[in-house]
């Protein structure tokens, strides 16, 4: 099988957030289950190579937010259909943010000639403008419309929370369920020393932004909490 995973960010390509790491994270768990695994993301320099075994194809950044919004979309459906030709891949795997799998939805929804889209909540950009006190301009109206058809009207839809689950099937009334996995994070083959003193250490991993909800993990520790910043 070969799967096909799209996100906005990956690694050197787009380093922006925690999408890419999960890209990244399942692409080499699939990989290594011995299945194929493309990978499409966007970046200034277009191109196609290969990280190891997985298949990377880099579609050019279209730099102005207002035609972004449709030309980004557009591009990830137009290489889908290159790659089905192609008979590369299985099954598709798009985040709801910005909208990356809304044509491919529309095209799928139309003539079906396009393997399985299945897309994945991260947070909807809604959600992150809302909790970090930003602005919710029309352009933003116009994306979270996109990104609530994409999952309407996909063939699947998974989540790592229940909250984020409740918060999209109320928003988007879905009638459609919802498959639940949990974020995974990637483990290191070494020793794990186990401290000597019986306070308990929480690792938070994730920019400090309110949405995060690093917040709420403060307010549930004790006062005398330490924050290291990275």
């Amino acid at each position: 099988m070969n799967v096909c995973l799209i996100s906005d960010e990956y690694l050197k390509e787009n380093p922006l957030g925690g999408i890419g790491t999960y890209t990244r994270q399942l692409g080499k768990l699939i990989e290594s289950s011995g299945h194929q695994v493309t990978i499409m993301t966007f970046s200034r320099h277009p191109r196609k190579c290969k990280k190891g075994k997985i298949a990377l194809i880099i579609l050019k950044r279209v730099q102005i937010p207002k035609l972004s919004l449709i030309v980004d979309p557009f591009l990830v459906l137009i290489e889908l259909i290159k790659l089905n030709k192609q008979k590369q891949i299985d099954v598709i795997e798009t985040p709801e943010w910005r909208a990356l799998g809304f044509f491919t939805a529309i095209f799928r929804r139309l003539f079906g000639i396009l393997p399985p889209l299945v897309v994945r909540l991260h947070t909807p950009l809604v959600i992150s403008r809302f909790y970090n006190g930003e602005t919710i301009s029309i352009l933003d109206r116009v994306r979270d419309w996109m990104e609530g058809y994409s999952v309407k009207y996909c063939d699947a839809v998974t989540c790592p929370t229940q909250s984020l689950s409740m918060w999209a099937t109320k928003k988007w009334h879905l009638t459609r369920p919802i498959v639940l996995i949990p974020n995974f994070v990637e483990t290191i083959d070494s020793e794990v020393k186990t401290p000597n003193h019986k306070e308990k250490i929480v690792l938070f991993m994730g920019s400090l932004a309110i949405v995060k909800g690093f917040d709420t993990l403060l307010n549930a520790v004790p006062k005398k909490a330490y924050i290291v910043p990275t």
